[in-house]
């Protein structure tokens, strides 16, 4: 059977139909260069007779026709995609902003969006301590905050130490990070403010020998100190509505106080202990003592430290109210004899009226009994009379110190509970 030939013409316009509608699948101008090879050669021989030219113009024009029409498919998509581009732009700035100041999610949008930070970072900053924080802290006045850490700060030469006390209102906050810079700021800030200035004034701690050695910081006044961080130049305050942002607690320093060794007295040294420590200035409770060297002294500054370290220590353990029995309140002392007083002629009203006559006991023997309880009430609550606790054989701290050639100058504590 003969089979009959078609038109060249015909078939050219077949196979050239058949490559424009190949050529739109292919995204690359090299497989369409070797389509358009391998299209011509087959042009031209599969009828024997093809007109390459003829084959080769109209795959050019399909070729031209499918660059123009990639342009545009990639100026649509770039056009597609730019909110993409900005959403993640507007995240990592979200992220940025969040990792810098700890606010919830929805402060640092607003903070981002707002007319005069234009997306800025560090506008957004500034606009959530002014704007943020204060809206943050007019809903949390008046909550009760009980929880918090003590911060203190010792200087290097171990001539003045800082101890301070910020509140919280839960205990997980208060082992945040942000709340534990917050303390380390306030600590140090406190220690940087530690001199004769009129900001300060002298502690009546009965813990002090020499109220001047011991000072209270006004908080209002340490809120205007510079933080520790100097090339930020921000105030305590600062860091303090920061970490209200971030953790959305009331917050407050409950107490600041500061301890400088004598003047007149160039070895003495300030040391202490941070029980419960969560960084290097922040814990539970702390205590600081200021000791003397006298001249029978014998220890380094060493060993002058190691002592003094453990009787910071002993103090937290043991919570003691005075420095002496001098130190007492004549008040305090009157009425712990009257109720001891008191107890011992309830006693007797309870015996017999035989019994009451023969167990009277004369003026003396009742002076005698009252002076041991009154030992026994400065064991409780005076330093220099109570057992050292840390020290191998808990002996008597006011005889142990003395046997070292130490006087104990001031102390101070404070605790969370």
């Amino acid at each position: 059977m003969i089979q009959k030939q078609r038109p060249v013409k015909a078939m050219i316009n077949i196979r050239t139909s058949t490559v424009a509608t190949t050529t739109r699948r292919f995204t690359s101008s090299s497989m369409l260069i070797g389509f358009h090879g391998a299209a011509g050669g087959f042009c031209g021989t599969r009828g024997g007779i093809g007109d390459g030219a003829q084959a080769d113009t109209l795959l050019h024009f399909q070729s031209n026709s499918f660059s123009s029409s990639s342009t545009a498919a990639a100026v649509a998509a770039s056009t597609t995609t730019s909110p993409t581009a900005t959403a993640l732009q507007t995240s990592h700035l979200l992220k940025e902003l969040r990792a810098r100041t700890g606010a919830p999610m929805v402060e640092c949008k607003k903070a981002l969006s707002a007319e005069d930070v234009q997306g800025d970072v560090d506008k957004a900053t500034d606009w959530l301590r002014k704007y943020g924080s204060a809206k943050a802290a007019s809903k949390l006045i008046g909550r009760e905050a009980k929880e918090g850490l003590i911060g203190m700060a010792i200087s290097p030469d171990y001539s003045k130490a800082s101890l301070v006390q910020v509140a919280c209102e839960t205990d997980f906050s208060a082992r945040s990070q942000s709340f534990i810079h917050l303390v380390d700021h306030v600590a140090q800030s406190a220690l940087n403010s530690c001199s004769s200035s009129p900001t300060t004034s002298p502690s009546p701690s009965p813990s002090s020998s020499n109220t001047n050695t011991s000072q209270i910081l006004h908080t209002e006044t340490l809120l205007s100190y510079s933080s520790m961080d100097k090339s930020t130049q921000r105030s305590v305050k600062d860091i303090l509505d920061e970490t209200v942002l971030a953790i959305r607690e009331n917050l407050h320093i409950v107490k600041a106080l500061s301890l400088h060794v004598p003047s007149s007295s160039s070895q003495a040294i300030v040391t202490g202990y941070i029980h419960g420590k969560l960084s290097n200035h922040a814990g539970t409770c702390a205590a600081l003592v200021t000791l003397l060297p006298t001249s029978t002294c014998t220890l380094s500054k060493d060993g002058l430290l190691d002592v003094g370290k453990k009787l910071a220590m002993h103090i937290v353990a043991a919570k003691p109210l005075y420095l002496s029995p001098t130190h007492i309140p004549q008040a305090t002392l009157d009425k712990e004899r009257d109720i001891f007083l008191q107890q011992m002629n309830l006693n007797d009203s309870t015996q017999p009226p035989q019994q009451q006559q023969q167990q009277k006991k004369s003026q003396e023997i009742q002076n005698k009994i009252i002076m041991g309880k009154m030992n026994k009430f400065y064991q409780q609550v005076c330093l220099t009379e109570q057992e050292h606790m840390i020290q191998e054989g808990n002996p008597k701290i006011i005889k142990y110190l003395q046997g070292l050639g130490i006087e104990v100058i001031t102390y101070e504590a404070c605790f969370i509970h």
